[in-house]
């Protein structure tokens, strides 16, 4: 009874972190760009390392092993390949902290395939879930709404270039950062909603027709002619066992209501595909994929270091088209970050999720658990087609979700398959060795975490007027982190501002300090190096000045150029 009452509790909490990550942006909107992303992300991982340990530790004291799923080597051979591009990569911060939040799935993958060991676990689970994705969608079609309410005028007048795509092409992306990214997570769920409204009986059959509605208009709205390509592409590849093992069984008014709901998706995708400009998302992706080659050609066995893609790729981009963090492809992000190794396991553990799906199928549909399986591989093979395209399984707050759907699906089919228990004597030091390292991921994220809440604090002094504080508290969050260059960025910043207003040359040399740690921490960051040679040409230092600019138009040519331009056209309107 108490292992049930533990394992219930770890599952709640789980279940807890995934809502929050897919809410926490919207729970505090006026946050930065740097504790929206990367501080949510540390934190979700932070979380999810404690709930590890807490599993872990109790499984050493019971002398127990996690449970097998076959996708323990593939793993394992990406987090060691994850983990090695720490010791060669050039921006060691960048690469830490993917590095943290890809583990942190890793964990959570685990938890949730340990605690998933129950009918009942795993029915509130994928409730949970499911709740998610209506709840996500609901949000999508208001947002959709919103902004077909709103004048071009107010798109156009936005600062922020990702915005300003999304407004002025009306596309949502609800809780989530992009309408890609939207439209992937919803991949997840779908299918098994559908399924849902045809092997289901009485209210639960409409509650199911009501969510399918709800999540395709959600997933219409992103207007994600890729993602819409994922699921049909899936939906092919399903379609021999569909018609071998649902189609056959169905009676004949349920097989047109299936026929007449295939017309309406195909509908709904020629509207994506009418509506599309393919240009927007063709010309980027043509440019993403040619940089991303010419990277990989440069160092094929060891890669550039796991998350630097938006570094490494900007001297070679000549246009807005080319600046992203993503090549829009997680396998050849793979391999231009994580090395031959990385790629060679993120393939492998594809084929062992297409050995699992076809073990599912081959099964066919005899058992109420099995369609369910059989609907949660359908949106998880749709999901990873979609990472050919987009980042979905790379993104940290993405990626969650991922993991979060992979578990339940791996857990249905270990609840379906009698194995011979393990002797626990057997997995014992494995395990100690998992737990040792979450322990140290933990402690690592943690001190990130209170680094984040530091920033937050100098964030909100510098918002009050409070600048004392406000560099205190960023000092304080750089002696936490001592990866990050957002600490000594904001300090910097912040030098330069009341240097702004004082004239005092001690202010400056204050900021050339910080801007000279933020180099040191993040070496490929442009805007730093640009900020340096801006710095020493106000303090007469011509030479060092030329220096930085030189640095900061190798790292990054076009947002060199486009940066004084931008001077140029200040300097004309004084």
């Amino acid at each position: 009874m108490m292992k049930f009452k533990f394992k219930d509790a770890l599952l709640t909490a789980i279940t807890a972190i995934i809502f929050l990550r897919l809410i926490i942006w919207k729970l505090m909107p006026n946050l930065d760009l740097f504790l929206k992303e990367d501080g949510s992300n540390i934190l979700i991982a932070s979380l999810i390392f404690l709930v590890a340990v807490v599993l872990g530790v109790s499984k050493i004291f019971r002398r127990e092993a996690f449970s097998k799923t076959g996708f323990e080597w593939p793993m394992g051979v990406m987090s060691i390949a994850a983990v090695l591009s720490l010791f060669y990569t050039a921006d060691v911060a960048v690469t830490l902290r993917l590095v943290i939040s890809f583990l942190a799935g890793v964990a959570l993958f685990i938890i949730l395939v340990d605690c998933l060991d129950s009918p009942s676990r795993r029915k509130f689970f994928l409730w949970a879930m499911v709740a998610g994705a209506v709840l996500t969608a609901v949000f999508a079609i208001k947002d959709f709404f919103v902004l077909m309410s709103l004048p071009m005028e107010k798109a156009l007048a936005q600062e922020r270039r990702d915005i300003q795509y999304i407004m002025m092409n009306r596309r949502v992306t609800s809780f989530i950062g992009w309408p890609n990214s939207l439209a992937g997570y919803l991949l997840l769920s779908f299918p098994f909603i559908g399924l849902g409204a045809f092997f289901s009986q009485g209210w639960k059959k409409w509650s199911f027709v009501a969510m399918g509605v709800l999540t395709a208009l959600g997933l219409l709205f992103t207007f994600s002619f890729l993602g819409w390509t994922s699921l049909v592409l899936a939906s092919l590849l399903m379609v021999p066992f569909m018609m071998t093992f649902l189609f056959r069984s169905l009676p004949p008014r349920m097989k047109m209501v299936m026929i007449a709901t295939a017309v309406v998706l195909g509908l709904l995708f020629v509207v994506v595909i009418v509506r599309k400009n393919f240009t927007s998302a063709v010309a980027p992706r043509k440019v993403y994929y040619e940089h991303t080659l010419k990277l990989i050609a440069q160092k094929p066995f060891l890669g550039h270091g796991f998350g630097t893609y938006g570094q490494v790729s900007r001297p070679l981009v000549s246009g807005s088209e080319g600046i992203t963090n993503y090549p829009h492809n997680t396998y050849l992000q793979w391999w231009l970050e994580a090395g031959l190794l990385g790629f060679a396991g993120m393939i492998w553990f594809l084929c062992v999720f297409a050995m699992l799906l076809r073990r599912v199928l081959a099964r066919g549909l005899k058992e109420p658990e099995a369609w369910i399986n059989m609907a949660l591989g359908w949106g998880l093979l749709a999901f990873f087609i979609d990472n050919v395209f987009s980042f979905t399984f790379i993104k940290p707050n993405i990626a969650v979700h991922g993991w979060a759907f992979l578990a339940l699906f791996t857990a249905f089919l270990l609840s379906q398959e009698k194995k011979p228990k393990v002797q626990p004597k057997q997995a014992f030091y494995p395990t100690v060795l998992t737990v040792f390292s979450v322990i140290i991921m933990f402690v690592i994220s943690w001190d990130m975490c209170l680094g984040c809440l530091w920033y937050y604090k100098g964030s909100m002094a510098l918002r009050s007027r409070d600048l004392n504080t406000a560099g205190q508290a960023f000092v304080q969050g750089s002696l936490f982190d001592r990866w990050s260059a957002a600490y000594p960025v904001a300090a910097g910043n912040l030098a330069v501002q009341i240097f702004r207003s004082s004239g005092k040359e001690y202010h400056l040399r204050l900021a050339e300090v910080n801007f000279l740690e933020a180099v040191r921490r993040e070496p490929l960051l442009y805007s730093n190096h640009y900020m340096l040679s801006d710095i020493y040409a106000r303090l007469g230092d011509r030479e060092t000045s030329i220096k930085y600019a030189r640095q900061a138009k190798e790292l990054s040519p076009f947002e060199y150029t486009a940066s004084v331009q931008r001077n140029q056209m200040r300097k004309a309107v004084k």
